[in-house]
């Protein structure tokens, strides 16, 4: 019961949601909910019985966790990491990461940017790179810092190689990290094997003394397995001999148990006492019942119970060293991450560019008094190999101890290690694309500019097959180009995709310093907004275009509190299609043109409204730009080139779709007479 107890504490910390509603969520949190919801939903509950079956289901779990459980192990330490040193984010990104699918896709969950861009070794530098992707910044110092890193490991490929090395070492045992760093099953058995007296906890430092108190447990659990063995010889013996003096035996048998009747009952009774606990009143009905059949059946019985008790004691002490060798396991994969990291801070210290970086200095600390010690002691023959039962048990236990003490130190150096995982990663991920169709750039920042503007040459979008992906190119607020863009096209033509693969350039470029581009120079931006997949919200008894008009409103309140010099980029995609047609256009051209009048900002709004290209002739603000499809001379659709090009769309494939469909000809000929008979044209 003790050890069902520990199981569900041990997976409610696992599955649990890692925040209450009541307390601010971290980085780690907020991108945890959305993410975990990219993995199909598992059961991995366990039921265990014994102290055996605890420890192989508890190695099973650690050394092979699911992918889901590993990512959320990830999160979880990450997570405490944040609350623990206070790290907080005031803006919640939360809706345009949906927007751009940077956690989790819409149609396949598993398809989503942040996975088609990571190239990290391990699991903790995968999630560090979400949270830099999930948090962009305008302070160009930073950045240009950040793109520093990652053109020193491009221009050195062997030190990018090292330090991946380094890595792909400490990801081989990186599922015991994770163990350890969040809810540490193995500690609350191995606490036993410490001394917690406060006069003797100085003996801990000691390997010898360390492995006498473990052997001398293990002594202890070799007694009551030999006295199990001594019971059951006992009541056996002594329940046989009864039976063969009351029933006709063979002379041979007779022989051998001869004057049983002097056998000591003394050594039966005080046997029979230890076990009455078990079996009620047995000694005394031992002495009362003089049918010697009750006396042999009530031995005999004592001696299966014994049995029963030698069985459990025997997967206690077999599980208890199985503990041990898993907790030497444990250690082996421990003792290989310290050594990774250490290689890695060997890495830094060889380059100043990677030592002066202030998000790698912890690691560069880590190895000072104590934490020299650990590494010392992680030389020992003892952790040259895993899961040895013949091995230096003291060693075992005093390392386990001393990585408990220096948790905290440890932590600030895993998330350094993960922080590096990332820049190398970022420079693969360049690095992969110079060869390929389509390429990665470093953006070009400028500050000094009084309005913004973007020059982006060949932009596509990541998620996309690279040999597929058609990249397009666009100039706002510069070269005499307007700040703001009407995007009209038919259905399937690539107006979304526009969109998401112009602001994850931008996003891209003002979190990790890079962009899905040839080239690109623009303004960093304060805020960056996005209006898309929007939907109703019944809960909060919202219809879908009140929830259009909210977000609408949210966007204009950011641009409009904005400083002079913070500027503001945002995206709309079919914006106000939740009314009327009439209505609705006639809504969408207002608010367009009133961000139009933002001298800090710049927007993109994909629509069909027809009447918002009029906006190009009404201000000076807005530029046409439209995406078109291929037919034939029979008016069929071939391809759809996904080009972004100047001008107004005059394509309507509506009807064409639902004739590719199979709809009646009846309908589609019926459509096609009722749009020659709107007068009232729009798209």
């Amino acid at each position: 019961m003790k050890k069902q107890i520990l199981l569900l504490i041990f997976l409610a910390n696992i599955f649990t949601p890692l925040f209450s509603e009541d307390e601010i969520p971290t980085l780690a949190q907020k991108i945890c909910d959305i993410n975990m919801k990219s993995f199909p939903r598992e059961d991995s509950s366990w039921e265990t019985h014994t102290m055996l079956e605890y420890v192989n289901h508890l190695k099973e779990h650690i050394s092979h966790p699911s992918s889901s459980v590993k990512r959320n192990m990830g999160f979880e330490f990450f997570n405490k990491y944040e609350k623990t040193n206070s790290l907080k984010v005031d803006h919640d990104n939360s809706t345009l990461w949906e927007d751009l699918d940077l956690f989790r896709g819409k149609k396949d969950l598993s398809k989503y940017t942040a996975n088609s861009l990571s190239r990290e070794e391990t699991e903790i530098g995968k999630i560090s790179f979400y949270e830099m992707l999930s948090n962009p910044t305008a302070d160009t110092k930073l950045l240009k810092k950040r793109q520093e890193l990652i053109k020193f490991f491009i221009a050195n490929p062997q030190v990018a190689k090292d330090c991946k090395n380094a890595l792909a070492q400490i990801a081989s045992s990186e599922n015991f990290l994770l163990a350890f760093l969040g809810h540490d099953e193995l500690e609350h058995n191995a606490n036993d094997a410490f001394f917690n007296n406060v006069l003797t906890k100085k003996l801990n430092d000691s390997q010898v003394a360390l492995l006498i108190k473990n052997s001398l447990a293990n002594a202890n659990r070799l007694r009551y397995f030999a006295l199990d063995v001594f019971l059951i010889t006992v009541f056996i013996s002594y329940g046989t001999l009864n039976l063969t003096g009351v029933i006709d035996s063979p002379a041979w048998l007779r022989k051998i148990t001869y004057d049983y009747k002097n056998f000591d009952r003394g050594i039966l009774i005080e046997c029979l006492k230890f076990v009455q606990t078990k079996i009620p009143q047995s000694a005394i009905l031992l002495q009362l019942l003089q049918n010697k059949y009750v006396q042999s059946s009530l031995i005999l019985g004592a001696g299966v119970w014994s049995a029963t008790e030698l069985t459990n004691h025997f997967d206690w002490v077999y599980g208890k060293i199985k503990f041990e060798q898993l907790l030497q396991e444990y250690m082996y994969h421990l003792a290989k991450v310290t050594d990774g990291i250490k290689k890695l801070q060997e890495c830094c210290n060889k380059n100043p560019i990677l030592a002066e970086f202030e998000e790698f200095k912890p690691l560069l600390k880590f190895f000072d008094n104590n934490e020299k010690h650990t590494l010392s002691l992680f030389q020992q023959s003892t952790f040259n190999k895993p899961g040895s039962i013949f091995c230096n048990h003291g060693a075992v236990f005093k390392a386990y101890g001393l990585m408990k003490n220096l948790k905290d130190e440890y932590k600030k150096a895993i998330v350094a290690t993960a922080r590096i995982d990332v820049y190398v990663s970022l420079a693969t991920l360049v690095k992969e694309f110079e060869d390929k169709p389509v390429s990665f750039t470093f953006p070009q920042y400028v500050e000094n500019s009084t309005t913004p503007f973007i020059e982006l040459n060949d932009f596509w979008h990541p998620i996309l097959d690279p040999k597929k992906a058609v990249p397009n190119s666009i100039e706002l607020g510069i070269n005499n180009q307007r700040s703001n863009v009407i995007l009209t096209g038919p259905n399937e033509g690539g107006k979304s995709t526009v969109l998401k693969s112009l602001t994850l350039s931008i996003w891209l470029a003002q979190t990790c310093g890079i962009a899905p581009a040839k080239n690109m120079c623009f303004t960093p931006f304060v805020n960056i907004s996005t209006y898309l997949n929007i939907t109703d919200d019944i809960g909060a008894g919202n219809s879908l275009f009140k929830a259009e008009v909210l977000r609408a409103q949210k966007l204009i309140d950011s641009i409009k509190s904005s400083k002079p010099k913070e500027f503001s980029f945002s995206v709309f995609d079919e914006v106000f299609n939740g009314t009327s047609p009439i209505e609705g256009s006639a809504a969408a051209h207002s608010v367009a043109k009133h961000l139009g009048s933002f001298s800090q900002s710049i927007c993109l709004i994909a629509t069909h409204f027809d009447l918002l290209t009029m906006l190009e002739d009404e201000t000076t603000n807005f530029q046409n730009y439209k995406v078109s499809v291929i037919k034939d001379i029979d008016e069929k659709i071939i391809s759809y080139p996904y080009k972004l090009e100047f001008g107004k769309s005059e394509q309507h494939i509506a009807l064409d779709v639902l004739k590719n469909q199979g709809f009646d000809s009846s309908i589609i000929k019926d459509a096609q007479e009722k749009v020659k008979s709107i007068s009232f044209s729009f798209m």
